[in-house]
């Protein structure tokens, strides 16, 4: 019998950019492996390239040398199969202020080509069912994360990529975030967390 396939493979990774005409090593050679349904925990001091390694894992950045796979699709060479099989949630909540909760889950649930009819249970799954009709802009920041994460889930995704998602939450938000990640976890998902 084989072994299984990781659901993210990546070797040799390595990013280089010019800032102020000096050439910036971000990544240098990076190998990880991770298999389905784990939780993988990413950790790093500031600076170190766990955001760009995520940009790099989910397609919106090209590496300058090695090769990524997440969810059996290249990062490069694939990207639309791969923006199909992930949810990615940033530190900092990145949907539309003059929307609502719901109106902004309906847009991205177009967007993804996801069912809308997920819509309802997202958000109560998130606890904010009753604050669904109010503008995202009205939202606490614990509120903006948790839409943030129903709107990576709308694709019922492979593999939910985290970049510091209870970073300056309040403990009650930060306890309803890590409850979520066992769930998705708990569904046979994979979760890639800094």
């Amino acid at each position: 019998m084989s072994e299984p396939q990781p659901i993210i493979e990546v070797r040799d990774l390595t990013r280089r950019y010019v800032s102020h005409g000096q050439t910036v090593e971000a990544l240098r050679g990076i190998a990880l492996e991770v298999g389905q349904g784990e939780v993988f925990g990413f950790l790093g001091p500031n600076g170190a390239g766990k955001t760009t390694s995520i940009r790099i894992m989910t397609g919106q950045l090209a590496p300058t040398s090695g090769v990524a796979r997440v969810a059996g699709c290249d990062v490069v060479g694939d990207r639309r199969r791969l923006h199909r099989r992930i949810g990615v949630v940033f530190d900092t909540p990145n949907l539309y202020d003059a929307m609502s909760g719901r109106q902004n889950l309906r847009f991205f649930a177009d967007l993804y080509g996801a069912d809308k009819g997920r819509i309802p249970a997202l958000l109560s799954r998130v606890g904010l069912e009753d604050a669904a009709g109010r503008r995202f802009k009205t939202y606490s920041k614990g509120m903006k994360q948790r839409l943030s994460l129903a709107r990576a889930l709308l694709p019922d995704p492979q593999v939910l990529f985290l970049d510091e998602p209870t970073s300056g939450l309040d403990p009650a938000s930060a306890r309803q975030v890590r409850t979520l990640v066992r769930e998705v976890r708990d569904a046979g998902k994979t979760v890639f967390l800094t």
